[in-house]
C-alpha cells in the first residue's frame, strides 16, 4: 500500500509539473506575439535554419512537436555611407622669418643670445632668493637690495650694456657681504655657516663671470647685429655649452 500511494504521488506531482510547463510556454508564446507552427518529426532542424528559425527548448509532451518559429522579416534599409567628419584646416603657428643681413655674423649672435636666456634666468633665481634675507634680522635691508638683479633680467633682454653693468655692481656688493658672513661664522666658530657662505661665495663669483661674459658679447656686436636680436632674430643653437 505505501508504494502504490508513493506512485500516486509521483504521478500526481508529474502531471502537475507538465501543466505547468505547457502553462508557462504558451504564455511565453502569447507575450513575444509569436505562433508556433508544428512540422513533422522527420524533418530536420537545418531546414528551419535555412529559412530563417530558431529551434528553441524542449518538446512538451501531449502537445504538438514544435521544431522552430519564423523569425520575423528584417527591414535593410541601403543609403549613403557617411564619413568621417572632416574638420577644416587649422593653423596651428605662424613662425615669422626674419631675414639674416648680409653684415651679421650668425655665430657671434648665437653666444650672445644664449648668454642672455642665461642671464635672464640667473637674476630671477637671484631675485627668489633675495626673501631669504628676512631670516637674519640684522640683514632684512638686502631684500630690497635684491631687486636690483631686476637690472640684469631686463639688461639681458634688451641687450643694454649699462644695465648689466648695473646688475654687476649688486653682484659685487653682494659678494661682499657673502664674504663679510664667512669671516663672521668662522670667528664664531660656525662651522657648517661657514662653509655654506663659502659656496655662496663662490656661486656668486660664476655668476659674475657669466654675466661680465655677457657684456663682452654684446660689446663685440656691431649695429646691425644688435639690431637684429632686438628685433628678435633667432641665429640658432651654437656647438658647445658656453655658461662656462
Amino acid at each position: 500500500m505505501a508504494h502504490q500511494y508513493e506512485d500516486d504521488i509521483e504521478r500526481q506531482n508529474t502531471a502537475h509539473d507538465e501543466e505547468v510547463a505547457r502553462n508557462a510556454q504558451q504564455e511565453e508564446y502569447s507575450r513575444a506575439g509569436m505562433y508556433a507552427s508544428s512540422q513533422p518529426a522527420q524533418q530536420p532542424y537545418t531546414d528551419y535554419n535555412a529559412q530563417g528559425g530558431v529551434a528553441t527548448g524542449q518538446p512538451v509532451p501531449g502537445q504538438p512537436q514544435v521544431y522552430g518559429q519564423k523569425a520575423a522579416p528584417q527591414v535593410v534599409v541601403t543609403g549613403v555611407p557617411e564619413a568621417y567628419p572632416q574638420h577644416p584646416q587649422r593653423v596651428v603657428a605662424v613662425i615669422a622669418e626674419i631675414e639674416v643681413p648680409p653684415d651679421v655674423n650668425v655665430q657671434k649672435c648665437a653666444v650672445a643670445y644664449q648668454l642672455s636666456g642665461g642671464v635672464q634666468c640667473l637674476a630671477i633665481v637671484d631675485l627668489v632668493f633675495g626673501f631669504f634675507w628676512f631670516l637674519y634680522p640684522g640683514l632684512w635691508f638686502l631684500f630690497f637690495l635684491s631687486f636690483l638683479s631686476l637690472l640684469g633680467f631686463f639688461g639681458a633682454r634688451l641687450y643694454n650694456n649699462p644695465l648689466i653693468w648695473g646688475y654687476i655692481g649688486y653682484l659685487t656688493i653682494m659678494l661682499g657681504f657673502k664674504i663679510y658672513l664667512f669671516v663672521l661664522s668662522v670667528s664664531f666658530g660656525f662651522i657648517l655657516s661657514a662653509i655654506l657662505w663659502m659656496l655662496n661665495a663662490v656661486v656668486q663669483m660664476w655668476v659674475i663671470w657669466v654675466v661680465v661674459r655677457f657684456t663682452r658679447a654684446v660689446s663685440a656686436l656691431n649695429g646691425s647685429e644688435l639690431r637684429f636680436l632686438k628685433e628678435g632674430g633667432r641665429p640658432g643653437k651654437v656647438s658647445r655649452f658656453i655658461l662656462y
